[in-house]
């Protein structure tokens, strides 16, 4: 349910950014900006999903965490990111 949730919100929002780039006429610039937003579009959705995943499965988290290179480095992001937000 999860996956179809956050399917359904990047369809739109890739929808939405699509047709504002397509009415502005962008430049290279702005279209390699684009790719750098994209990218950190990405962190920030990764991170979520492990933010919900943690949550939902308690038990096994440390397991996983313990044996996988992504999720213990968006988790860094992610607590960075929600102490940074916290100061604001």
């Amino acid at each position: 349910m999860t996956f179809v949730v956050l399917f359904c919100f990047k369809q739109l929002f890739n929808y939405c950014l699509t047709k504002i780039i397509k009415n502005n006429h962008l430049s290279f610039l702005n279209f390699f900006l684009g790719g750098l937003f994209g990218i950190f579009r990405g962190v920030i959705l990764v991170c979520c999903v492990l933010f919900c995943f943690k949550y939902m499965n308690l038990d096994n988290f440390e397991d996983y965490v313990k044996y996988s290179i992504f999720i213990s480095f968006f988790s860094k992001i992610f607590i960075y990111l929600f102490d940074f937000f916290n100061r604001v």
